[in-house]
């Protein structure tokens, strides 16, 4: 028997939601080949944490009146984030025109990539820029305009977006692992000023259905199954670009490269490499 108000837009995105995190839960506690009790608690880590990100990135942000928020933190994580970097999420409308400020602080790279999709849950590179491509005053101020229109070529660095571009990031990377000096980047809309709406049901419904499609893509991505193979592990891939087309939050401007180990209690992991 349906109860409360089962036509809601709301109440039917919240109970998609309800099922994928069910789904979700069931696919690595069974379909996955886990190996013990520390895979399968960091593994429920996994899914709140991505839940976490997804609510501040879609339910407490919105294109039309967006901020950058925090994706990861010293306690939480996401897929293979990197230690010693900073990264800031907006969510866009491909259909209207942003201008973001920032400063170069104390970063050693600045990169600035804008994704888009049918969904969430599968995301392509729609354009990138990083800090060659800044132009920055004598204090390291930038000023990036992220716009479907052409831009005058005395207008700041431009961004061209497209219908389905719907977020940007920015990642800061520092030589140490001192992020005291980093920037802070602030989004406005350029488009002409729309007075904001009551936030009722078909809003809130959008937003759940895009959270509900971020968890879905990086649930399929993480946690890692451990290999079937022995000789899978202690071993690290050959170096690879994620190119344009990535299925999820990436940057053409990186070089990957992973692996999996198993050692004993009285074994050490050695990674040796040159840059």
């Amino acid at each position: 028997m349906e109860t409360g108000h089962p036509h809601n837009p709301a109440t039917k995105a919240f109970r998609e939601l309800l099922t994928l995190l069910k789904h979700t839960e069931l696919q690595f506690l069974e379909e996955r080949n886990q190996q013990d009790d520390i895979d399968i608690a960091d593994a429920y880590k996994n899914l709140l944490d991505i839940f976490a990100i997804g609510v501040d990135c879609y339910i407490d942000n919105d294109a039309g009146n967006p901020h950058f928020t925090r994706i990861v933190s010293p306690w939480r994580k996401m897929g293979g984030d990197n230690a010693h970097a900073l990264y800031d999420f907006a969510p866009l409308s491909g259909n209207r025109s942003y201008r973001v400020r920032g400063n170069r602080a104390g970063t050693a790279y600045i990169g600035m990539t804008l994704y888009g999709g049918e969904s969430e849950d599968k995301i392509d590179v729609h354009a990138n820029i990083n800090t060659s491509h800044l132009k920055m005053d004598v204090a390291g101020d930038f000023c990036v305009v992220i716009s479907p229109k052409a831009q005058d070529d005395r207008a700041p660095v431009h961004l061209k977006s497209s219908g389905n571009t719907n977020g940007v990031i920015m990642r800061q990377y520092f030589l140490d692992d001192n992020t005291s000096f980093h920037s802070d980047f602030t989004i406005e809309i350029l488009d002409d000023n729309v007075a904001p709406q009551i936030t009722g049901s078909e809003t809130i419904a959008r937003r759940i259905t895009s959270l509900t499609r971020f968890i879905q893509g990086w649930s399929n991505m993480t946690p890692l199954p451990w290999p079937d193979q022995p000789e899978a592990y202690n071993q690290v891939c050959a170096p690879f670009n994620t190119g344009e087309s990535t299925g999820h939050w990436s940057t053409p401007d990186n070089t990957h490269a992973f692996g999996f180990f198993k050692i004993a209690d009285n074994e050490a992991l050695v990674i040796k490499g040159y840059s």
